[in-house]
């Protein structure tokens, strides 16, 4: 009987946001879709975004744009603490 190992079951793909939790490990990938929902932005947005090399890092694979879901916390993390402070982002 083959199992999933860790490593396999962390780099699998979410498309639904409600998949996620926060137990959900840093190195899953999310679709666009999923990454734009997550961090508030609309998906035109994120793509500008992308486009002039803003927001969250972001890879592609297999021709499709992904997001880790680490570094979505992480540039949520960022926003908070650059609001909070007054800052602009």
């Amino acid at each position: 009987m083959n199992t999933p190992s860790a490593t396999s079951a962390h780099h699998r793909l979410i498309t639904d946001i409600h998949l996620i939790n926060s137990n959900t490990p840093d190195d899953v990938l999310v679709n666009l879709h999923v990454a734009a929902e997550y961090v508030g932005h609309t998906v035109p947005y994120m793509r500008n975004m992308r486009a002039d090399g803003r927001g969250p890092v972001s890879h592609l694979r297999a021709r499709r744009i992904v997001y880790r879901l680490g570094d979505l916390r992480a540039y949520n993390d960022r926003y908070a603490q650059a609001t909070t402070a007054g800052g602009n982002y």
